[in-house]
């Protein structure tokens, strides 16, 4: 079980770290900051350009990662044929702690919001200042 936590916690940091390189969110938060006309126009096929070489160097890198995965499990089940059902357990109960890990991060900062938000005149500042904090993690 450690082992599984220990790959659980590292796969969810490369995610953090692909979220932050690949989403487009940032540049289309430029866009929007942007006040005069004309330098919108100039800076959107700035970020149009950015946003295409992007998806496209994210699409390439999940490919190539995709068939490595890939084929070091096969090679590794084909040498070690005794250890597949291993694997295919710590795969079904890795993907379960993922399934679950989100729904524990994204609802526990809204009830507190939501509890928070609910008290008369703001007594309850120290449990929205909670909720801030669960939501960066």
């Amino acid at each position: 079980m450690p082992i599984i936590l220990y790959s659980f916690v590292i796969s969810y940091y490369i995610n953090v770290l692909i979220k932050y390189i690949f989403l487009s969110e940032r540049n289309i938060a430029e866009l929007k900051k942007e006040k005069i006309i004309k330098n919108l126009f100039d800076r959107q096929t700035k970020v149009q350009r950015c946003l295409i070489i992007k998806y496209i160097f994210y699409f390439a890198l999940s490919c190539i990662f995709l068939f490595f995965f890939w084929y070091y499990l096969s090679t590794f089940c084909a040498v070690y044929q005794n250890s597949q059902v291993f694997v295919i357990k710590n795969t079904f109960i890795s993907f379960i702690i993922g399934l679950i890990y989100p729904c524990f991060t994204n609802l526990l900062p809204g009830i507190f919001r939501l509890h928070s938000l609910n008290s008369k005149k703001g007594k309850k500042v120290c449990v929205y200042k909670c909720s801030q904090i669960l939501q960066f993690l």
